[in-house]
């Protein structure tokens, strides 16, 4: 069951790191938006959207990056577990993608997500070592999880960064 979940995670990241017509992508289904009751906005703080992709039917997805080499992703759908199993189900893919994973700590919920949970690791890439960072919340049987990660040399500015634009974000309409 992991090697599927990794496969959509690895898909993923080629989608949003390859050039616009590299990858065919799905239309992405943009009525999931409203109703999730969700968005996403062009900017989030320092922030700018460069791609909206469906991975999955019912899934869809957008990536962010600011000026530094901070990638954030997120995505919505309909919540397929309990919060606190996601979540833990989300950790253990970020340890098979990430080595030596390790937690830095875990971060407050955002005011409009209270219920959010999230966390910051350390852990190492093919690049390097990173921060990596996810925050997940459900509501009305939907679910919203962002996750970030930028290099260990943009040290806790970076983590800052991505960790702002989870506060920052438009939760819940």
């Amino acid at each position: 069951m992991a090697r599927p979940t990794l496969l959509r995670a690895a898909i993923a990241c080629l989608l949003a790191l390859s050039p616009a017509g590299v990858v065919a992508q799905p239309a992405p289904d943009m009525a999931i938006l409203e109703a999730a009751g969700a968005g996403f906005p062009e900017r989030i703080g320092e922030f700018t959207r460069r791609a909206i992709a469906s991975v999955e039917p019912g899934r869809i997805n957008a990536s962010y990056r600011n000026d530094g080499d901070a990638l954030v992703d997120i995505f919505i759908s309909r919540a397929g577990m309990p919060l606190d199993e996601e979540f833990a189900s989300t950790e253990g893919m970020i340890g098979r993608v990430f080595s030596d994973l390790r937690a830095v700590r875990d971060l407050p919920p955002p005011p409009e997500a209270p219920t959010a949970r999230g966390r910051l690791w350390t852990g190492m890439s093919g690049s390097g070592r990173v921060l990596t960072a996810m925050m997940l919340d459900q509501r009305g049987g939907w679910r919203i999880k962002i996750r970030g990660t930028v290099s260990q040399a943009a040290g806790e500015a970076g983590a800052k960064a991505i960790e702002q634009l989870m506060r920052d974000y438009g939760w819940w309409r």
